[in-house]
């Protein structure tokens, strides 16, 4: 039987750069688990997804979200551990919608109502979303932009390329995406934030 992981262990592995926003958070994910001792088969990812270690558990999550394991999954649908960070529900919702368990785009839009001001969840949840169809997010996304704290506005500008295939499209709120308002709301507040808008602009240009 293997040895419990413990948080202490932790390998930390930056993000790799290149390619679509998305593609670049599942290759992360797989490099994480790897340096930390974890595969992508169901085995490797039911031991991560029962570490209990919120960055492993998301990690496998997202793996999960790619593989679509069955078993993966159900534990994951099943996970109850109200130690869990939001922005690890966050994933776990994602890799459960993006294979149709009808739990998944119910946890992602329960992370909508997170304050944004104590976590960055509610507005990845806009962003995983967004990629599977929904435009919902939006106006959380865009008043993040707008709003005067930064941390919270790089998160949202990172959400922005989700959106892109959702322009126009009718929100709960009656408003509508517009994503090129979100890049001029990014750019002007200029720094790093725009440097990220930049990015973007020129990978989907």
């Amino acid at each position: 039987m293997a040895e419990p992981f413990s948080l202490a262990d932790l390998q930390i592995v930056r993000p790799p750069g290149g390619g679509p926003y998305a593609e670049v958070e599942d290759r992360h994910a797989e490099a994480l688990l790897e340096a930390n001792g974890f595969g992508r088969g169901p085995d490797e990812l039911r031991r991560a997804i029962d570490s209990g270690v919120g960055v492993i558990v998301a990690a496998a999550a997202r793996v999960a979200g790619i593989t679509g394991d069955e078993e993966s999954l159900d534990l994951l649908a099943e996970l109850r551990d109200p130690l869990l960070e939001e922005t690890v529900l966050v994933q776990v919702g994602y890799a459960l919608a993006r294979n149709e368990r009808p739990r998944g785009i119910e946890m992602l839009a329960e992370q909508l109502e997170v304050d944004p001001a104590t976590s960055p969840a509610p507005l990845q949840a806009a962003g995983a979303l967004a990629r599977l169809g929904d435009p919902r997010g939006w106006p959380l996304v865009l008043s993040a932009l707008e709003s005067g704290d930064d941390l919270n506005a790089m998160v949202a500008c990172k959400q922005l390329f989700a959106f892109r295939d959702l322009d126009g499209q009718a929100t709960a709120d009656g408003s509508r995406v517009d994503v090129d308002a979100g890049y001029r709301a990014a750019l002007g507040r200029g720094g790093s934030i725009a440097d990220e808008a930049r990015l973007q602009l020129r990978e989907h240009a």
